[in-house]
């Protein structure tokens, strides 16, 4: 009976309800269980595998050092059998100065030439039993009776190598504050199979703290070394927690792995403790993850399936919804075209197939956003003009200030009697100024710009004749094209001012000009300071109104504004620049012949 009642109430349901219902028990549900499956499948996977990787990495840094102190071994034991070392040992020290320091000299340089073989470690040191103490490198033996120490009877007493984690300073010479690891072997006399003294090789401490630091387990993650008294020796500025030297002293593996919560940062992780100890020394490389960092890949897995599975849902719903409502799909794309229109598209138009309520709705839309489109662009043109005035007032302030440096050098120079120079300025200056002008033209052919630049780098010439040289090479079929007046002049005073002028010894500035197809290049390159990245950065923010640091750059953001205004966003300027080298400033515009109201025109 309770099966046929849910049977008739899902049959009374409205269609609506219905579609919801089988939508949920038929997709939803599914899905959410096979991704939760998968996301689990995947986590477990992806934390055993970094896992065994941060493992591989403990391993092989271990072998790393290992194989570094077993050198150290190795040359220790060599030490100990070399018969110029046990020869000195047999015998009491000579009580003749001569003799003894003939025989210290010959031992030490014997040592000295052992070390050759052993570059990476810092001495080796040979006590004996007679008294006699012998050095590799150039540092002074320790005055103290060396026999007596602690460190040289471990030695003797031992019957291998004896490890000595990090200490301050060396055992057997004089150093400053250096902190090292050494092992120490005992010497048996060859002959008579008494024990005749002790081998002591030094290893700074930052030859094993390099191999630790060269290798990265992840982005927060560290390494560290403790020796078999569970002592840290190196622990990277990271303070190792007693609760993790207490679990590696209880560890009766030779190598593993253990989870425990550690501090990172001001904050508690469950993190993972991997370790190795050395066959060799006893001594513990360790390694400590963060698990969430283990776990990262998993993360993004986890978040792509949540993705897809809102994707599929989406798409399933809107398949639902449109099986239900599809009366209401003409309001619905309605509604859609005016978000659109929200974003700024006016290029949308509802397709109106019949003549009822919703299309005429349609219609009246389709009006609306003509009529919206029509505004628009009469504000953009009405603005368009208002910028054009804006950039010609910037002209005119900036003409007279360069009118005015001008005539005062040609004050001076006329002062001076260099008559030649003053007639070639002026002249120079007329050009200049002529074409500047051009009858209230904003725009010129190529070669009469081209005239003003060298027009305007006479003058400059003439006024800073010690400090730059330049040239101007422009291919002759381009000198026939359109382009807006003075864009190249604003580019190469900035060159002077803030490239050359504050270069040692004289610049130079090159003007190139090439036909690059359909479109022209020109480049300003000077060899002046140049610009640092973050520099250049800044001047990008300004040109294009971002964000972050800005310079000034008014006269040449005047020019780039100039050429998208007359000629379109794709073109202006960019710029190439590296500090104490020299800047490059490209400026593409396309091939005109004709150019009005701002719109280019017969493009060849």
């Amino acid at each position: 009976m309770r099966v046929i009642g849910i049977k008739n109430a899902i049959s009374n349901m409205r269609l609506r309800s219905r579609l919801w219902l089988f939508f949920i028990i038929l997709f939803i549900i599914p899905v959410i269980v096979m991704s939760t499956a998968s996301y689990w499948l995947s986590f477990n996977a992806i934390k055993t595998r970094a896992t065994q990787y941060a493992m591989q990495t403990v391993d092989r840094t271990s072998y790393e050092i290992d194989q570094l102190l077993l050198n150290a071994y190795k040359m220790a034991d060599m030490i100990a059998k070399d018969p110029t070392i046990q020869e000195p040992l047999r015998n009491p020290l000579d009580s003749e100065m001569p003799k003894r320091y003939s025989v210290d000299l010959k031992t030490d340089t014997r040592l000295n030439f052992m070390q050759s073989y052993g570059e990476q470690f810092y001495g080796f040191y040979v006590i004996g039993e007679n008294g006699g103490k012998y050095k590799s490198n150039y540092c002074s033996i320790r005055d103290e009776d060396l026999r007596d120490a602690s460190w040289y009877r471990r030695i003797i007493t031992g019957y291998g190598p004896v490890w000595f984690s990090s200490h301050v300073d060396s055992f057997a010479v004089e150093t400053i504050g250096q902190p090292f690891v050494s092992v120490g072997l005992r010497v048996v006399d060859r002959a008579s199979g008494r024990i005749s003294g002790a081998v002591l090789i030094d290893i700074e401490q930052n030859q094993i703290s390099s191999k630790l630091g060269s290798t990265k387990l992840s982005e927060t993650g560290y390494m560290f070394l403790v020796d078999n008294s569970n002592r840290v020796i190196i622990n990277q500025g990271r303070e190792i927690s007693p609760e993790v030297l207490e679990k590696l002293d209880a560890s009766q593996d030779h190598q593993g792995a253990f989870i425990t919560n550690l501090f990172f940062g001001d904050s508690k992780q469950r993190s993972v403790v991997i370790y190795k100890e050395s066959s060799l020394t006893g001594w513990k490389v360790g390694g400590i993850i963060p698990i969430k960092e283990l776990t990262r890949d998993s993360n993004k897995i986890g978040f792509i399936m949540v993705a897809m599975l809102l994707l599929l849902t989406a798409l399933y719903v809107i398949a639902a919804w449109y099986t239900s409502n599809s009366v209401s799909n003409p309001i619905r794309k309605l509604m859609f075209l005016m978000r659109k229109v929200e974003d700024g598209d006016l290029s949308v138009s509802m397709n109106v197939k019949y003549n009822d309520e919703i299309g005429q709705l349609g219609r009246s839309f389709n009006i609306m956003i003509e009529k919206i489109g029509f505004l628009m662009g009469s504000v953009y043109q009405e603005q368009k003009k208002l910028r054009k005035a804006e950039l010609k007032a910037l002209q005119a302030q900036i003409n007279p200030h360069f009118l005015y440096n001008t005539l005062d050098s040609i004050i001076w120079m006329s002062k001076a009697n260099r008559n030649n120079e003053v007639v070639t300025m002026v002249t120079a200056l007329t050009r200049l100024f002529r074409i500047a002008l051009s009858k209230g033209k904003d725009v010129i052919d190529i070669e009469e710009e081209i005239e003003h630049i060298d027009n305007y780098l006479t003058i400059q010439h003439i006024r800073y004749k010690n400090k730059f040289t330049y040239d101007i090479k422009v291919e002759e079929s381009l000198l026939k094209y359109k382009t807006v007046k003075l864009i190249l002049q604003p580019i190469i005073e900035n060159a002077l001012y803030h490239g050359i002028k504050e270069k040692r010894g004289i610049g130079h500035i090159q003007v190139l000009g090439n036909d690059m197809g359909d479109t022209i290049l020109f480049e300003v390159v000077d060899n002046g300071k140049g610009m640092s990245a973050d520099k250049l950065k800044a001047l990008s923010n300004a040109m294009r109104n971002e964000n972050g640091p800005h310079i000034e750059v008014y006269g040449i953001k005047n020019v780039d504004e100039r050429i998208k205004i007359f000629f379109g966003p794709e073109f202006g300027l960019t710029f190439v620049s590296e500090e104490d080298v020299g800047t490059k400033v490209q400026i593409k515009l396309p091939k005109v012949l004709e150019v009005e109201d701002g719109v280019k025109s017969n493009i060849s």
